[in-house]
């Protein structure tokens, strides 16, 4: 299936639903570097914080599946969610913003 992208631009709170996440880029304009952004599913939880940054980057969030019977370490995989995201900003400038991307192919 191809990607897609969808792009926000977050102040305060945002949002985005079943997929396979592959990548959050994160893009900060005039941001202090206490700014904290998480980004949430409504099902299974967090799926990407950072906090107290404002440098822009690539995230790639991962899962470990569970460990193998013999106890080895088990194998980083995608994400996938099944309800809409929420993206929250906190400590952030009033006169800021966030531009969050998040690539998913979907199901």
């Amino acid at each position: 299936m191809p990607l897609r992208a969808y792009d926000t631009t977050v102040t305060t709170a945002g949002g985005a639903g079943v997929a396979t996440i592959h990548a959050v880029q994160l893009d900060y304009s005039n941001e202090p570097a206490t700014t904290d952004v998480t980004v949430k599913d409504g099902l299974t939880g967090t799926v990407l914080k950072k906090e107290n940054t404002a440098t822009d980057a690539v995230y790639y969030p991962r899962t470990l599946s569970s460990k193998s019977a013999d106890g080895s370490a088990g194998t980083a995989e995608v994400l996938t969610i099944g309800a809409e995201l929420t993206i929250e900003v906190a400590g952030g400038d009033p006169a800021g913003a966030v531009k969050v991307t998040v690539i998913v192919d979907e199901l």
